[in-house]
């Protein structure tokens, strides 16, 4: 089966030999998840290019984000890990004032999410 027939969206990362990171970021009309937002699809399939520039490898995800699985009770050998990392890198844009109505994840503590921002700017600081 094609990717496009079971997939709402896909992300196709690539390493360049000059260190850089480049993707292209598929969305396609939504079948499976009704509930996600375009921006929170496209900022779904970016935490794909910031896993893979962190990392190396699209299902790795760094080390240190087992600190954020435990603080926030998920065990990381009971789930997709390298889908949270991605999950809780969109969160951690969701909380922008203009894509608050684009937040799918209501049910995501508050302080969960801002823990998630926090993250990020840490990884992501240059």
């Amino acid at each position: 089966m094609q990717r496009h027939k079971n997939e709402d969206s896909f992300c196709r990362c690539m390493n360049m030999t000059d260190g850089s990171t480049v993707a292209d970021i598929y969305m396609l009309i939504p079948h499976i998840d009704y509930e996600a937002t375009p921006q929170s699809m496209f900022l779904h399939e970016l935490g794909y290019c910031v896993n893979i520039t962190l990392t190396g490898d699209p299902e790795a995800v760094p080390e240190d984000f087992e600190m954020v699985t435990f603080l926030i009770g998920v065990n990381q050998k009971n789930c997709d890990v390298s889908e949270l990392f991605v999950h809780c890198f969109a969160m951690s844009l969701l909380m922008e004032l203009d894509l608050l109505n684009a937040d799918p994840f209501k049910t995501v503590p508050q302080n969960h999410k801002q823990m998630f921002r926090t993250y990020f700017k840490i990884k992501l600081a240059p």
